[in-house]
């Protein structure tokens, strides 16, 4: 009797976790946020030739479907919003299931990252982590970001189970259209605004922010420095990951907006990436500074192409992405295939996404971004 009690509980428990886990598979984020893993699934085996890793200011600075239009090659980005530098292996591994591309480009914005606040940011990624397909990787992605965010076991929960604090996001999932979860790219108009439209946050409001937040004492001046010597060690690990593993790895330090705003991060922002880009050079493994001042003034990067303190908009991301497309051709061999017919398919999500940003933003890509950003 107790053994058949005992088997009926594990039964019921092991269907629960199974509910749960369909459950927060489709209790998910906004598609503006998601939609640089989940398209990354849609891509056909082996097809990509460059494949983009990194946090949000990848996610909005490379779009494959203009990337496509524009220059003709065909990429595709791996990118979660907030994402852990300890995450950054495991995401290559799980890239090379399904993707074996010439060039494995690795944003390093995220490695030094200081969160304003740690339960913001572990929702941010909870509600993004249901997109990477449930495997080993996977386990040891929310283990790096247990330990880097320094978690409890039950503030773990909602890494694997994100239901737990999105199940309110039911009304967005099943009210999408089919245009939207197929191609769109970004649902806030944000990215589609240029700089002096847009309210950005003030440093004065900055430090508020981490003043305000339950976990303020993390950000001692000797907490924030164990928090970026940690970060850089993930760094470390994936150059001598891809080194020993023959991946063709390219770091990329791209504009941020800190640039014109918080000029002692930016200076900090700076020495950091070049202790990481020395060590890379010894690995021999390379790497393209677009963050420094001598790069921001030569692709002419203002604040109206910024969307905010931190992310390009549509206008920078074109200056952006021109510049690393034209490295992408000279130094990897990556060709323009729109004449391939084996990428047809490209061409209709292209005509799908831009109909949808004409009607969403009175916006027609067809113009050129020359035209559009003039």
């Amino acid at each position: 009797m107790k053994l058949k009690i005992f088997l009926s509980s594990v039964f019921l428990l092991f269907v629960s976790i199974v509910i749960a886990l369909y459950l927060s598979s489709i209790y998910l984020s906004s598609y503006n946020e998601r939609c640089g893993v989940e398209n990354f699934y849609k891509q056909p085996k082996n097809s990509v030739d460059a494949v983009i890793i990194g946090p949000s200011s990848a996610n909005y600075a490379w779009n494959p479907l203009l990337i496509w239009k524009n220059f003709g090659l065909v990429t595709a980005k791996y990118c979660l919003p907030a994402c852990p530098a300890s995450a950054l292996k495991y995401l290559i591994k799980e890239t090379y299931k399904t993707q074996k591309p010439k060039v494995l480009l690795l944003y390093i914005d995220n490695v030094y990252y200081i969160p304003t606040s740690d339960s913001e940011n572990v929702n941010y990624i909870a509600y993004n982590l249901p997109l990477i397909k449930n495997s080993f990787e996977k386990l040891q992605i929310i283990n790096g970001i247990r330990k880097e965010f320094q978690l409890s076991i039950k503030e773990c929960l909602p890494l694997v189970f994100p239901i737990i604090y999105f199940h309110g996001r039911w009304k967005f999932n099943f009210t999408q259209t089919s245009a939207n979860n197929n191609i769109l790219d970004v649902t806030k108009d944000r990215f589609f605004t240029r700089y002096n439209k847009v309210k950005v946050i003030t440093h004065e409001e900055m430090v508020e922010k981490v003043n305000n937040s339950k976990n303020k004492d993390l950000f001692t001046p000797e907490n924030i420095e164990k928090i970026l010597e940690r970060q850089k060690q993930f760094a470390y690990d994936v150059i001598d990951y891809s080194k020993k593993n023959n991946i063709p790895l390219l770091l990329v330090a791209s504009p941020l907006g800190c640039y014109y705003y918080f000029e002692d991060q930016y200076k900090e922002r700076i020495q950091f990436n070049k202790q990481v880009f020395e060590y890379a050079q010894k690995a021999g493994i390379p790497y393209v500074d677009l963050l420094s001042v001598n790069s921001i003034e030569k692709l002419n990067i203002t604040k109206d192409d910024f969307m905010d303190y931190a992310h390009l908009n549509y206008c920078g991301a074109y200056k952006f992405q021109k510049a690393l497309v034209k490295i992408l051709k000279d130094d990897y061999g990556l060709e323009d295939k729109r004449t391939d017919k084996k990428y047809e398919y490209l061409n209709n999500q292209y005509n799908e996404y831009r109909s949808l940003i004409k009607e969403l933003y009175n916006i027609d890509l067809d113009k050129g971004f020359e035209k559009l950003c003039s």
